[in-house]
């Protein structure tokens, strides 16, 4: 039986998941006071971010995805940033959201997959981890295709290349910043190039939990003190969870900090 995008086994694997992996995630994000959007407009967009899981391959959980949908649509016309393109499929959905937010989405990639690297990674929960060269390629005119079709590119600017050279280019106060690197240096990176432009309340979050190499990186002081400039901030789920996040507290941390 086939079992990639757009078949039936993907279809029915979702409906399994909706109702139990998922279930808990959906009824928070339905219930949530944090966003102004009625139950039946929750509701419907959790059915059109399943039609997007059900058509194009993906690496995250839909409980993720709402929660990054939370973030979004609990802020006024917000900019979105997302590192780490992949296939498409997280960058369609955030597009979504981000357009019921009327804010707008930046999302940066080589589509060319993984960059040439020499990491060796130990996953959190144990098991050894490495990301090859071209690693979840898609190119960019294959996911402006999948985007036009499933998502909302109106809002939405794909931006090619390595973020170490794209993300310090960007000219934009960021609201929410979702990091879905691999690499823990380009996940270095994009935190020192993003940190300054997140705006005070701001959220950052990364998806790379499950390697363990990124919690020690959220975790060392150093880093935010000697490269990003700033005390180190809360991180929530540090050493425990895939999806983690924090908020950018007072300029006055980073001033301190220096």
């Amino acid at each position: 039986m086939k079992r990639g995008p757009g078949s039936v086994y993907r279809r029915l694997k979702s409906l399994q998941l909706l109702l139990t992996r998922d279930r808990r995630d959906i009824v928070r994000f339905v219930t949530s006071d944090r966003i102004q959007l009625g139950k039946r407009e929750r509701l419907a967009l959790v059915r059109r971010l399943t039609r997007v899981t059900n058509a194009v391959r993906g690496y995250h959980t839909l409980g993720e995805m709402l929660a990054i949908a939370t973030e979004i649509l609990s802020r006024q016309a917000p900019t979105v940033v997302e590192a780490g393109v992949g296939p498409g499929g997280s960058t369609i959905k955030l597009s979504i959201v981000t357009k019921l937010a009327r804010g707008r989405l930046f999302a940066f990639d080589t589509f060319q997959g993984i960059p040439d690297n020499d990491e060796v990674h130990e996953r959190l929960d144990g098991g050894r981890l490495v990301f090859r060269k071209g690693a979840f390629r898609s190119t960019l005119p294959r996911v402006q295709r999948k985007l036009e079709a499933l998502g909302e590119p109106q809002c939405t600017t794909l931006v090619k290349g390595r973020v170490e050279a794209t993300l310090p280019e960007l000219d934009a106060r960021i609201d929410v910043a979702v990091l879905d690197l691999d690499l823990i240096a380009s996940t270095r990176a994009a935190i020192v190039a993003i940190w300054p432009k997140l705006a005070v309340g701001a959220v950052l979050i990364s998806i790379d939990g499950q390697v363990r190499a990124t919690h020690e990186l959220l975790a060392d002081a150093a880093f935010w003190r000697d490269e990003v400039g700033c005390a180190p901030p809360n991180i929530e789920g540090l050493w425990r969870d895939k999806y983690l996040r924090c908020i950018k507290g007072s300029q006055a941390d980073c001033v301190e900090a220096r």
